[in-house]
């Protein structure tokens, strides 16, 4: 699917969302990345996943395995490359043959803008997607330091933010917890938004399996603030953990009035141990 039609068919059909990137498959091919150890259970957990069709769920890939139509030049050299090592490796984790008629959704669809030329087409994007959680109740699930939409307006048409905070780095390791908090109040919310990595793959696969709806959404919130800022050179961004730049998981605290608002939406903090 397009970007688009993905956001339309999650509107329409209220179903949940697991996005898989080159960090998913770094996994699959027994990797790692910045933020993810290598963890079998993971790996396991993820080829369960995309090779799986639920009905309740879509299953998004790059779109780039498609086309680079659009794509800032950065981006298209970076594709091209690499589909020429993974796309086979794409194919052969997918299980095509055993399934080849379903239609995957578009991981770009909470990647809207840093990649691509159109300055129009990410505002449109974003407002399509931010019509998902137009006057609903969310529970976001994140790592320590994303801090989704606090300082701007990525969130501010919600009806309200409640937070479960997971570790930045290895958050899989902890996944255990991190699902039993999300089920034990999941009845406060209407929609999950969860930013944690390839864990949250698992988590909204996992959530919609036992009838929540629950989207992966990583990247959203550092998007809007490179859309704001009219960069298209990935950069830090003050106040929040930035996990594709050097020295990003360094972050300064936010101004008082921000920091007390995103403190007062926090309902668990699962710590490393």
């Amino acid at each position: 699917m397009s970007e688009r039609n993905t956001v339309r068919t999650i509107l329409q059909k209220t179903v949940s969302l697991c996005r898989f990137g080159d960090g998913e498959l770094n996994i699959l091919m027994n990797g790692r990345i910045g933020f993810q150890q290598f963890d079998e259970n993971l790996r396991d957990r993820l080829r369960e996943i995309l090779r799986s069709t639920p009905q309740n769920c879509l299953i998004g890939l790059p779109p780039q395995i498609n086309s680079v139509k659009g794509m800032i030049w950065r981006t298209k050299f970076f594709w091209v490359n690499s589909l020429d090592d993974t796309r086979e490796k794409w194919i052969r984790e997918m299980c095509f043959d055993a399934h080849p008629n379903y239609v995957y959704a578009s991981t770009a669809t909470t990647r809207w803008y840093i990649e691509y030329r159109s300055r129009k087409r990410a505002i449109e994007s974003f407002r399509l997607l931010r019509s998902i959680w137009e006057g609903r109740k969310l529970l976001i699930v994140e790592g320590e330091g994303t801090r989704m939409g606090v300082g701007n307006p990525v969130l501010n048409n919600a009806a309200s933010v409640r937070r479960i905070i997971a570790p930045a780095k290895d958050a899989f390791t902890h996944y255990a917890k991190i699902l039993h908090s999300v089920l034990s109040n999941a009845g406060c919310c209407d929609l999950i938004i969860a930013a944690l990595g390839p864990t949250a793959t698992v988590l909204c696969y996992d959530c919609a399996q036992r009838g929540l709806w629950a989207l992966d959404v990583g990247h959203l919130d550092l998007e809007y603030e490179w859309f704001i800022r009219g960069t298209h050179q990935k950069s830090k961004i003050p106040g929040k953990y930035v996990n594709e730049v050097d020295g990003g998981e360094c972050f300064d605290a936010l101004p008082v009035d921000l920091e007390n608002r995103y403190k007062s939406e926090i309902i668990e903090v699962i710590c490393d141990e």
